[in-house]
């Protein structure tokens, strides 16, 4: 991609695998987004201050903390202008804890990535969502996740609910 394919002002989807959202430049390590990057190891391909907003799904539980999660933060804090915004959202660990220690029948709780469920007893709803067959490397509830985001240097850091959208 090239700045004349940029579309202004600059919106990121980090993580987006082959997912175009309009108006949105998609970032990945796979070859299928608008940029591939491996952001555990490079920096964001925009200069200081020039990103409007940044949004990731289902993408920091995919990096260890504090490296190089630490890493792929700054380098968000690095590209969002001031008074940008960055949308997260990552699975709450909370709802499968919960789940194991109410015993709950894990299908029941959220729906289910089949290639990394294997059921054998409870505690299996915490292998799911901490190991995510190898993918995950790092858990995260509300305190968690609020508790990171400042420490990596953003500001009005809040949880704002779920928007399909």
């Amino acid at each position: 991609m090239n700045k004349e394919e940029l579309q202004f002002p600059i919106r990121i989807e980090l993580g987006a695998g082959n997912r175009r959202l309009p108006g949105w430049t998609s970032i990945d390590i796979s070859g299928h987004a608008m940029i591939k990057c491996d952001l555990a190891n490079e920096k964001l391909p925009f200069n200081d201050n020039s990103v409007e907003e940044i949004y990731h799904s289902h993408f920091l539980e995919h990096f260890s903390y504090p490296e190089p999660m630490s890493y792929v933060l700054s380098e968000c804090l690095r590209v969002l202008k001031p008074r940008g915004i960055m949308r997260v959202a990552v699975p709450d660990s909370s709802i499968y804890i919960h789940a194991y220690i109410e015993k709950k029948p894990f299908p029941e709780v959220i729906p289910v990535y089949k290639p990394a469920y294997f059921f054998n007893s409870h505690i299996d709803s915490i292998n799911y969502i901490a190991y995510m067959a190898g993918q995950h490397h790092h858990c995260f509830d509300l305190e968690n996740l609020l508790a990171i985001l400042n420490k990596a240097g953003f500001t009005n850091v809040k949880e704002r609910k779920f928007d399909p959208l």
